[in-house]
């Protein structure tokens, strides 16, 4: 990916009362920011791409790109190793602006929208060949431009903390290697011996995901007709009907639960599988939106799995109830997620929601390395959801190697906001651990089509999960 740098005079940046910054920027989207005050005096940063490996010891904040390298925001020039490339710009705050990370989307003229915004660019990271709009950029700008720039919510902005913040330690290493039985208790080591293997079947998968991306025609409600794409009204509420017709066809109870989430108005699907506990639920979701394409991988795959792991529990009797949701308006900013989890109060009839199982893109494995990522970000409520990744991928032999990321950019990070353990499950979107971002290449793009897909790569993480989310209900993590 060439970088290319523009040189202009900085002003002001923020400081957050609420919005940490990311180890990881994730091309995807989250939440816009709250203003908070701002930095009275006039100070130095230096914006840089370094290596992970080199990394300075003292940062504002630090953003994850694709490959091994970070964009780092440092008060001081980073003192590198003779001999390491470096890159970076040198820019000066100035009171009333502030500085600002924003990630473009392909189907927005983003330079426009900065240019409009008063924005002034002071790196840039992309192709403005290929694809000049689904850059990322790193610019100043006052707080009237920002918001303007924030009332478009395919949008992500992320300011840059004026104050220096405390690096999160470093998300532990999930997988373990080939042949070695995790450390758990004796007796849980037997119970989980005797738990069932599920066996989902790719032919499902694919098939489901041929119907969500358009592929093939469906029956709705009695009639023939096509899911064109997931991001226009009309085919969005096809595929919602779709999804709760297939949900009921297995013998659960689901429907549509429509919302109102600020200027915006939508549907996500629920279905449930009621067990034993009818007060305490196990969530699997996924978003059925796309940004107007087919979106097979992006997230006709999720989607697909909700109805996959549904299928294989439908025939058993959970200890817990079992939640599927299928989210609407995700790439809009997480829209149905935020609403479903701003509606988990009391009395709301939902119980408590013992974890969350997030799927998002996982279809994709070109370079056939069997990676994917399980994020819990360090959260310590989350970590149960994790290790029960990481220990069943033992357990069952799946091959696929876990690799550490960490990001928000996705429904799981509704339910963070509300204190409830959550974990994405994704493909090796990011890289770590010794392997490359291997993210699709028509991510948000036409191209999204099932023909990209890796579907055997596919099935072992819909296997991970089911196994994984079944031991966990069980209440062994």
């Amino acid at each position: 990916m060439k970088t290319s740098l523009v040189a202009a005079a900085f002003l002001s940046a923020v400081a957050l009362t609420s919005h940490r910054p990311s180890t990881a920027l994730g091309y995807g989207h989250g939440e816009s920011p709250e203003l908070a005050h701002y930095v009275s005096s006039p100070q130095d940063v230096f914006v840089s791409v370094l290596p992970n490996g080199t990394l300075p010891s003292r940062d504002l904040a630090r953003y994850a790109l694709p490959g091994d390298t970070s964009l780092v925001f440092t008060r001081e020039a980073p003192r590198l190793a003779p001999g390491v490339k470096r890159t970076w710009v040198r820019t000066k705050h100035q009171p009333g602006r502030l500085l600002a990370v924003v990630e473009g989307h392909a189907s927005l003229d983003t330079p426009s929208l900065l240019q409009k915004a008063g924005a002034r660019v002071v790196f840039f990271q992309g192709n403005r060949t290929k694809n000049p709009s689904a850059g990322l950029w790193v610019v100043d700008v006052d707080t009237r431009g920002l918001s303007a720039l924030a009332a478009e919510p395919r949008l992500f902005i992320e300011p840059v903390p004026a104050q220096e913040t405390k690096r999160p330690p470093a998300v532990p290493r999930l997988s373990k290697p080939a042949g070695v039985t995790p450390a758990v208790p004796a007796g849980v080591a037997t119970a989980l011996s005797n738990l069932p293997v599920l066996e989902p079947e790719s032919a499902r998968l694919l098939a489901t995901i041929r119907d969500l991306s358009g592929e093939d025609d469906v029956i709705v409600d009695g009639k023939e007709t096509r899911i064109v794409d997931r991001g226009n009204d009309a085919p969005r509420a096809l595929a919602q009907s779709y999804m709760v017709d297939k949900f009921r066809a297995l013998g659960l109870e689901a429907d549509t639960q429509c919302y109102t989430q600020g200027r915006y108005q939508g549907c996500n699907v629920v279905a449930t599988l009621w067990g034993a506990d009818r007060n305490e639920f196990v969530v699997f979701s996924a978003h059925l939106d796309s940004v107007r394409n087919k979106g097979a991988d992006d997230d006709g795959s999720g989607s697909a799995a909700l109805l996959e792991v549904a299928r294989l529990y439908a025939g058993l009797s959970p200890r817990k109830s079992i939640r599927f949701l299928a989210f609407d308006q995700e790439e809009l900013g997480l829209i149905g997620s935020k609403a479903y989890a701003s509606g988990l109060t009391a009395g709301s009839g939902d119980g408590k929601i013992a974890g969350v199982f997030q799927l998002d893109m996982i279809g994709y494995d070109n370079d056939g390395d069997s990676a994917i990522h399980a994020m819990d970000c360090n959260r310590a409520e989350s970590r149960p959801l994790t290790r029960a990744l990481s220990e069943t991928n033992a357990r069952i032999g799946t091959g696929l190697k876990i690799v550490s990321a960490c990001t928000n950019r996705s429904d799981h990070a509704s339910f963070w906001n509300k204190g409830i353990p959550a974990t994405l499950v994704s493909e090796n979107f990011f890289g770590g651990e010794g392997t490359r971002d291997d993210s699709n290449r028509c991510y948000h793009q036409a191209c999204d089509t099932v023909a990209l897909l890796n579907v055997p790569y596919m099935n072992r993480i819909v296997k991970l999960v089911a196994n994984a989310g079944w031991s966990f209900q069980e209440g062994h993590f």
